[in-house]
Order: structure tokens, then sequence, then C-alpha cells
């Protein structure tokens, strides 16, 4: 691969349209992956999409992947409503649009969920990954208590709390014949239990969502509400898996602050693995903290920084060291699935040049001992410049790591790369939409940004967000701000899950 690297190079000296140094391969094809549903527009109404969303993914025991995202409602010429809405990947790689939310009558929530904040943040999703799993849940910001919606929740309307402006809410559902039915209420899973007092402030699905190895599903809110702790504060919940109920919670996320008295928020950064999860806190994301099924804490891995330079060894095993230097935010995240014992967090570190924040990496943890397993370098062999890393993995530990990165084109892309459970290379590193790149010396295709990607049996979900810029694709007639997706197939991989829960 090296001397690949070393002739595209010379090429990029050669044809200055061509990026310096960019990634191998200009599609996924080129890395041998397979492009199993191709990549298309979600949720495409005509309207220019608010400047915030963009979709968000994961995958079923059933061999689903699925994303959540928010769209207008219908009939919005404007664009100044928000409503959620997911969309299911089937295992046999049909694609199904359907409705977010549902009322405590049971019929979708069509009108404007979030008259507080339309311009909110995009909704998380959590599939069950248990063999043959269909049940699910989603997460965003809404204002199911505004006169307009309030006789649709009647918890909202007539519970003494007072809300005042968007809040965190969850809802168990299930995925039957590629359709969601409603299992569980949309319900707060902050706040409300609380019967007395105000709504000081907004919450935040800058939180995630996750099923548990157990049934059940673990939610994480960005809480700038005081009612939880006086604080800025990023509390979880866990959720029954057969009633969507509240059944541990809330506490707090962030077991290992650096100053106990600061506030904190979250980005994602939730993984659920076998008999537990754990979470990185925006503030203290040097360190990551691990929880058992039932919330108690497990302890913390907290990050020691070692490879400040690119000749520096990588990190050790049996320590808690790592190359990535960013915290959660605009930065890497974590990931696991619930057959394994790892964990990993994919996010910046140092470059060939000793460049801080231009290299990717890619760091395991095993999640029962809080201690690094081993690292792998992602973006080796060019340079990259890499913007909103994300990470996902199967039940067989395969890891995929995606962000965007400008290196291509100029223009943001998201390039990709695969690695099996010993963080070996599947693939070299290739932009995942084939519309990308169109040709060598070519300064073409379509900008997107803020990837997501979700994972199973080798079988990957990867999103992004275009904005105003088709680039050099004909064939593309995209609105402003398009939901885009693409499902690609590892090679060796298979679409069949077969496997048997551990304990």
């Amino acid at each position: 691969m090296r001397k690949r690297i070393m002739f595209l190079g010379l090429l990029a000296a050669l044809i200055p349209m061509v990026g310096n140094a960019q990634a191998p391969h200009g599609k996924p094809q080129d890395a041998g992956v397979s492009v199993v549903i191709p990549e298309r527009e979600i949720f495409a109404n005509g309207v220019a999409n608010a400047a915030n969303w963009e979709p968000y993914t994961t995958a079923f025991g059933d061999g689903t992947l699925a994303l959540a995202t928010n769209t207008e409602i219908e009939g919005d010429d404007s664009g100044v409503t928000e409503r959620a809405v997911v969309a299911f990947f089937t295992s046999d790689n049909n694609v199904v649009e359907t409705a977010g939310f549902f009322t405590d009558a049971g019929n979708p929530w069509t009108i404007n969920n979030d008259s507080a904040r339309t311009n909110g943040n995009p909704p998380r999703i959590a599939g069950d990954k248990r063999p043959g799993g269909t049940k699910y849940v989603l997460g965003n910001e809404a204002s199911p208590w505004d006169p307009e919606s309030a006789s649709l929740f009647p918890f909202f309307n007539t519970n003494p709390f007072v809300y005042a402006f968007q809040v965190a809410v969850v809802q168990l559902l299930n995925k039957v014949n590629n359709q969601p039915v409603p299992i569980g209420k949309v319900l707060d899973p902050i706040n409300g239990k609380l019967t007395t007092g105000f709504q000081s402030d907004q919450m935040r699905f800058g939180g995630e969502i996750r099923a548990l190895s157990n049934g059940n599903y673990v939610a994480v809110v960005d809480n700038r509400d005081d009612n939880f702790n006086g604080l800025r504060s990023v509390p979880f919940a866990i959720l029954d898996g057969n009633t969507g109920n509240v059944v541990v919670g809330p506490l707090d996320a962030n077991q290992a602050p650096i100053d106990p008295g600061a506030n904190t928020g979250i980005w994602s950064n939730l993984a659920a693995f076998n008999g537990g999860f754990a979470v990185r806190c925006d503030s203290n994301s040097n360190s990551i903290d691990f929880f058992d099924n039932s919330g108690n804490p497990l302890g913390t891995w907290d990050r020691t920084l070692r490879r400040t330079a690119y000749t520096d060894p990588l990190p050790p095993a049996n320590g808690m060291n790592t190359s990535i230097v960013d915290n959660g935010g605009g930065g890497g995240r974590i990931d696991s699935h619930i057959a394994s014992n790892f964990i990993y967090v994919a996010g910046k570190g140092v470059d060939a040049n000793d460049a801080p924040n231009a290299g990717v990496y890619l760091t395991k943890i095993n999640a029962q001992t809080r201690q690094t397993v081993k690292e792998a370098f992602v973006s080796d062999g060019f340079t990259a410049i890499p913007d909103r890393i994300n990470v996902c993995s199967d039940k067989d530990d395969n890891v995929f790591v995606c962000w965007s990165d400008t290196s291509n084109t100029g223009k943001r892309q998201i390039i990709g790369r695969a690695f099996n459970s010993n963080l070996d290379p599947i693939t070299d590193a290739f932009l995942t939409f084939e519309n990308s790149d169109i040709g060598p010396g070519e300064v073409t295709g379509f900008a997107i940004k803020h990837p997501s990607c979700s994972m199973v049996n080798g079988r990957i979900l990867v999103t992004g967000r275009i904005d105003n810029d088709a680039g050099g694709v004909p064939s593309l007639s995209l609105e402003q701000n398009a939901h885009y997706a693409i499902v690609l197939q590892l090679p060796g991989s298979t679409s069949v899950e077969n496997w048997n829960k551990m304990h």
C-alpha cells in the first residue's frame, strides 16, 4: 500500500487539482467493499432542512440498519417546523421511511414536534442488538407540553411540574414488518418523575441512547436544566425494555469529574458492551466511566497521554494510554457491541509530521478491566484533515471508523476504514460514497459532512449531510441540506446474524 501512496503523492505534485497525499481509494469498490444499497437522499420533500439536522444511525439484531433524523411536517413549504422520522434499511436491502414518535393514542405525531427550538439537535435511535431484536428507542428534543400537542400527551399537560423549554424525550417502539409500532409513551426520562417545580433551561440530545445486553435501554442527556443537580449535567436513566418506563435513575454519568463542581455536557459518546455501558462526558473527556446494566459504577478508564510525537511507540496494553487527544464534542466517538467485552474510541492524534490533530486513531479498551488493549493508526499513509470522527462495531468486533475530511478535493468528504478484532486493517482508507470523487485530477463530487455509522455482520450504514453542493454530479438533484445514506458490505462478511448473547 505504501508504494501506492508514494505514487499518489507524486501524482499530486504533477496534477495540482488532486489533493495532497489523499486517501488511497476514491470509492468503496476500489477498496474491496461492496455497495449493497446505493447512495441516496433520505426524506426528500423539496424543502431545505434546518442547519442542525443530520442523521444518526443504529443496528438491530435481526440484521436491519436504521437512521433517525429531523424533517418538516407535511405541507410545510417554509421549513419552520420539525418532526422526527426514521428510515429502516432492511436485511434484504430495501429502504422504508417511517414516522418517528407516536401519541398516547397510538397515532404518528405529525404536527410540529418542537416549538421551543425548531432547529434542534438531531434525534437519536437505539436498536435491540440481541439475536432477532426488533425493538428500539427513539429520542429527540421536543415540546409535547406545547398547547398544540398537549392534548396528545396528557402527562405533559397535567403534571404539576411546569415545562418551558425543549425536553429530551424518548419512546420505546417495535419494528413489525418494517413499520413502527409504539410500546411505551413519549416521556421525559430525567425530570419526568418530578411533581413540583419548573424547567429552568433546555434539555438537549447532545446525549445518546443505547440498547443494553439485558434488553433494557440507557439514555444520557445534555441537561442544562438545574433540577437534577443544580448544574449543567449529564444524567442517565435506564428504561425497561418491555414497557419503556424509567426503572433506574436519573443518575449522574460523570463519575470522575476533573472538578466536582464543573458544568459538563455530552455529544453522543455512549457505548453498550457485554454487561454494561460506558459514557464519556465533554468536560471530562480524558476519562470514560463504566457502569453495569443496572447503572452501578464499575470504574473509570482515565486517559494517560503518552504519544505526543509520531516517533513515540504506540500505547502499550495494560495501561490507560492512547494517542487520541480530542474531546467528545466536535471530535471523536466511542462504540461497542453488546456481545463484546471491549469498547472502541476513535479520534484525532498526531500524524507523521507531528501535527497534533491530523492523525486519526482507534483505541481498543477492555471494558472489564478498563485497560487499553491496542491501538491502530487509521490514517496511516496519507495526510488527513479530520473532522467529526465516528466509529461502530459488530458482534465479531469488526470496527469501522469514518470522518469528514477535505484532503481529497478541498471539500469535506467522508473517509472510512475497517479493522478486525485485532485492529488489523480489513481495508485501506476509502471515500465512502461512490459520487464523492468522480475522477483522478478532477476536483469534483459533492461535499458531505457529519458522518454517522452503524454495523451488523460487516454490513455498514454510513450517513451524512450535504449542504447546497452536489458538485460535479449532474445526476444528483438534491434539496438544500440533504440527508444522504449508503449501505456497504465489508469483504469476507455475511449478512446472516447468528450468535448467542454472552451472559
